[in-house]
């Protein structure tokens, strides 16, 4: 687990802790995978057990981690809700959460680590409206950008809402380069040893120029 998903979800923890959420409840965890086992660890460190291990995987049903229980999401609805909690440090928070409340289950869930900010899968009034604050915030912080500094090292969860809402505000000011930076590096290789120089493929496939365009820019950038 990277650490910064790492500080996240202890800090997430620490929180629940101190306001008090987990006194007298049942604790259950969503998805068994690495964060969740290290999710375990800050618990067990807290002193707190764990209930289950909830896991859509059937193969896994019936086994046993660190002496917590692995079952099917359901069988959570064997349990008064409002003795339970369901803690999901797993990547796909928004499915599972969407999950859970289709199969019936009203209680308390809680987010752990946010991976991905774009991904959401609810229409409710107040996903919309904290979409929209989203947006809004990423608006300002493109204006601000721009308005000192046309390049600067900002955190991966602000860089993420000042590109959704160009995205989304289709703004003609501003272009975003695409963010699969393994492949480019594996492209890089490639293309030098073709002698083809990155910075060439990397204005005619990446940001649509005319062949002709020159990339002083980009070079100047990666000079630096």
């Amino acid at each position: 687990m990277e650490i910064q998903y790492y500080r996240e979800m202890t800090e997430s923890y620490s929180k629940l802790r101190q306001c008090g959420i987990l006194k007298n409840k049942k604790i259950f965890l969503f998805g068994h995978c690495n964060a969740t086992e290290e999710l375990v660890k800050c618990f067990a460190e807290g002193g707190f057990s764990i209930t289950s291990i909830l896991d859509n995987n059937t193969s896994k049903h019936g086994k046993v981690y660190q002496g917590i229980p692995i079952a099917p999401p359901n069988s959570i609805l064997s349990e008064n809700p409002e003795e339970v909690i369901v803690c999901i440090a797993a990547r796909f928070y928004e499915s599972m959460y969407s999950q859970l409340r289709k199969l019936g289950f009203p209680g308390e869930i809680r987010k752990m680590v946010d991976y991905n900010t774009y991904a959401e899968y609810s229409l409710s009034n107040e996903t919309i409206g904290r979409k929209w604050k989203r947006i809004e915030k990423g608006q300002r912080l493109v204006a601000a950008l721009f308005a000192h500094c046309p390049v600067e090292i900002i955190e991966q969860k602000e860089l993420d809402a000042a590109i959704q809402a160009e995205l989304y505000l289709q703004d003609d000011k501003a272009f975003i380069a695409r963010q699969d930076r393994p492949y480019v590096v594996n492209l890089a290789k490639a293309l030098y040893i073709k002698k083809i120089p990155l910075e060439k493929i990397y204005c005619c496939g990446v940001f649509g120029l005319p062949k002709g365009a020159r990339a002083a820019g980009f070079y100047k950038c990666c000079r630096r």
